[in-house]
C-alpha cells in the first residue's frame, strides 16, 4: 500500500489516522492557505504524480465549506498529476434534499455529479438513504453500518 497517498481535510481527523495505521500507510496533509478575502488555497506536502490520491473529509457542521475544500483539494490534486482521486466522506452531503418534494434544492445527486465532474473516480460513504445516485464517471461504494450497529447494541445490551 506504499504507492497510495491518504490526506485529510482536517488534521484531527481519526477515521483517517485510524484507516491509515490500519493499512500501513503514512498519513500525508494539506497545506492550506486561507486570504484575507476568505478564498483558500489548497497543496499537497508531497507529490502525488502518478499515485491514486485518497481524500477523506471531516465533516463538520460548515457543509457547504467542506464541500468547497474537498473540491479545491481534487482540483490540486487534478493539477499535481494524480492517476486516480477517491473521496472517503462518508456522510452524504444533502441527502435529505433528496426527499424534498421540490427539485430546486441541492441533492446528494448533484454533489455526486460535482465531484465527477472535478475529476472524482470513486467516492466511499456509509449508508445512503436511497440509491439515488447515478453517474457513469463516479463510482459509488456505499458502506452499509446496520451490522455493525447490531453488534455493538448486542454487546451493551446482551439478552
Amino acid at each position: 500500500m506504499q504507492n497510495i497517498k491518504a490526506f485529510c481535510t482536517s488534521k484531527t481527523c481519526k477515521l483517517f489516522q485510524e484507516t491509515c495505521s490500519y493499512l500501513g500507510i503514512e498519513p500525508c496533509y494539506l497545506n492550506k492557505v486561507q486570504f484575507a478575502n476568505g478564498e483558500l488555497s489548497i497543496r499537497f506536502s508531497e507529490s502525488v504524480r502518478n499515485l491514486p490520491v485518497v481524500l477523506f473529509v471531516q465533516q463538520t457542521q460548515q457543509i457547504n465549506t467542506d464541500l468547497m475544500e474537498l473540491l479545491l483539494a481534487i482540483n490540486a490534486a487534478k493539477g499535481a498529476g494524480a492517476s486516480t482521486i477517491i473521496v472517503v466522506w462518508p456522510c452524504s452531503p444533502y441527502a435529505r434534499q433528496n426527499q424534498s418534494d421540490t427539485n430546486l434544492l441541492p441533492t446528494s445527486s448533484f454533489i455526486g455529479n460535482l465531484m465527477a465532474y472535478a475529476g472524482v473516480q470513486n467516492w466511499i460513504t456509509v449508508d445512503l438513504h436511497e440509491p439515488v445516485l447515478s453517474n457513469k464517471a463516479l463510482r459509488i461504494h456505499n458502506l452499509s453500518a446496520h451490522n455493525l450497529l447490531l453488534e455493538r447494541f448486542k454487546e451493551l445490551y446482551p439478552t
